[in-house]
């Protein structure tokens, strides 16, 4: 519960950050996600229920500052969690080009996602320029600050006061 408890206020320090500093940001070359980046260390790092809590809680906060679908980013990080933590144990976990890839593979299931629930809502999008212009460039932007993020995930994980107690 200790660990949960730890990544939910790390995620809402990464979210006030993100809504703060971030957006207020007019570089168009700067899309970050650092919420996505965070879900997608913390589903490397946790188990399946833990990762599952976290990214709820972590996509219901986003969602209500969101003033579009209701919900789209709670069902993003809940599925990319637990579509990546039943990998986990199959992974290398320690290999910067796996980060990498499944960066990657977040950024393109939430647009999927996004552009299918806008498709449903009837909402109108230019999906080539947000392919073209905004999707590379938050790939780019999201793995290097997941590089950074796990590195400190990782280092917190192993600490003492976050480890796992022995049940028998």
């Amino acid at each position: 519960m200790k660990r949960v408890l730890t990544f939910i206020l790390i995620s809402i320090f990464i979210i006030i950050m993100q809504q703060s500093f971030l957006a207020g940001l007019k570089l168009n070359l700067l899309v970050l996600d650092a919420t996505l980046a965070f879900i997608v260390c913390s589903s490397l790092l946790l188990d399946e229920v833990e990762s599952f809590i976290v990214a709820l809680v972590t996509g219901l906060i986003v969602d209500s500052f969101s003033p579009y679908v209701f919900g789209i980013n709670s069902i993003i990080y809940v599925s990319i969690s637990y579509l990546f933590t039943l990998i986990q144990k199959k992974l290398y976990k320690e290999r910067t080009l796996i980060l990498i890839l499944l960066n990657l593979l977040a950024v393109i299931l939430k647009y999927l996602i996004t552009f299918g629930s806008y498709f449903i809502v009837t909402i109108k999008l230019d999906l080539i320029k947000i392919i073209k212009d905004v999707i590379p460039f938050e790939m780019l932007s999201n793995i290097v600050f997941a590089m950074l993020l796990f590195d400190f995930l990782r280092r917190a994980v192993n600490s003492a006061f976050l480890q796992k107690e022995w049940k028998f």
